[in-house]
């Protein structure tokens, strides 16, 4: 009985001690406004990710809160959403990266990159549809109620 005491003591006291050491960290690490927090992320280095098609790692910088209210905006021509993310991403962390530029790629590319950054646009319609439309349902016969 008195080892089970032991053993019971010594998770308390190991749960103890991390929640000790939890609350150091805690304590230790500085607080910081909205304005010091952005003015660190623009400072800090590009992401960067891996394009197998072009064979070579490409710069990016994540969405803002404001680039993502201008994306959902409604539009007419859905391939402009994915110009407009990489405009947005890739465009931010390379200064050659522009409009004209992004139209000159093929469209599996572009797709290809926002993708890889964590955009999925596989729900932009590419103007063809590679399912049948479905057949009305047919209605089972009725049983004959006599």
């Amino acid at each position: 009985m008195s080892e089970e005491k032991s053993e019971s003591m010594k998770e308390i006291e190991k749960r103890v001690q991390h929640e000790i050491e939890v609350r150091t960290e805690a304590e230790s690490v500085k607080l910081k406004t909205l304005t010091e927090i952005v003015a660190e992320q623009q400072t800090k280095p590009p992401k960067r990710v891996l394009v197998p098609s072009l064979e070579c790692d490409i710069p990016y910088r994540d969405l803002t809160l404001g680039d993502y209210t201008e994306l959902v905006k409604p539009r007419e021509d859905k391939m402009s959403l994915v110009v407009e993310i990489l405009l947005r991403t890739w465009g931010k962390a390379d200064a050659t990266v522009t409009n004209e530029s992004l139209t000159q790629l093929g469209l599996p590319t572009c797709l290809e990159i926002a993708n890889l950054m964590g955009y999925s646009v596989s729900q932009i319609p590419l103007g063809r549809s590679a399912s049948k439309p479905s057949k009305p349902p047919q209605n089972p016969p009725q049983a004959n109620s006599s």
